[in-house]
């Protein structure tokens, strides 16, 4: 794993044969990325009061070895898939959690509430050439650009490798 910090935001990248996992953190924001045996996990949510009657929320992604991706969700935003195709959300009513075969060169982004709520509008209801620029932009520049808008959250830019294998079903 590489890390660095860029003012406030500690930015972390993890590697392997099939996925890229990049992650930003502000101070306000909290990342955890793990690897396993046949997965790696990352969770990204905002930081609450331990004595804030608050309910916490989280968004989840795990990346296996087979070439899927699930994605949990707990009263947070839907993750966004974007290729140079376009955008989709999953799951895709927002809600619960799902799976996903993304194709190779397809990333998907995933945000706390705190870094959703002061992400530019062209993240939800862009045009689809602003969905390639999100596709294709480097992930810690796009992270930076996305949550140094409010400086504060965080967030997790998932790349499938274009030349990987893996299955698909």
């Amino acid at each position: 794993m590489v890390s660095r910090l860029v003012g406030d935001a500690l930015l972390r990248t993890e590697h392997d044969d099939l996925w890229t996992v990049t992650c930003a953190e502000y101070p306000e924001g909290l990342v955890r990325l793990e690897r396993r045996a046949r997965l790696t996990q990352v969770v990204v949510a905002d930081r609450v009061d331990a004595d804030a009657p608050t309910q916490r929320s989280y968004g989840a992604a795990a990346c296996t070895v087979d070439g899927e991706l699930l994605v949990a969700l707990r009263s947070a935003p839907p993750a966004i898939v974007v290729g140079t195709d376009g955008r989709r959300t999953r799951p895709p009513g927002g809600t619960g959690h799902d799976s996903e075969f993304p194709g190779p060169g397809q990333r998907l982004i995933l945000l706390s509430c705190a870094a959703f709520e002061a992400v530019p509008s062209l993240l939800v209801d862009g045009d689809e050439a602003a969905a390639g620029r999100l596709a294709t932009q480097d992930p810690q520049t796009l992270l930076l650009a996305l949550l140094g808008q409010g400086a504060r959250g965080a967030g997790a830019v998932i790349d499938r490798h274009p030349d990987a294998g893996g299955a698909t079903p």
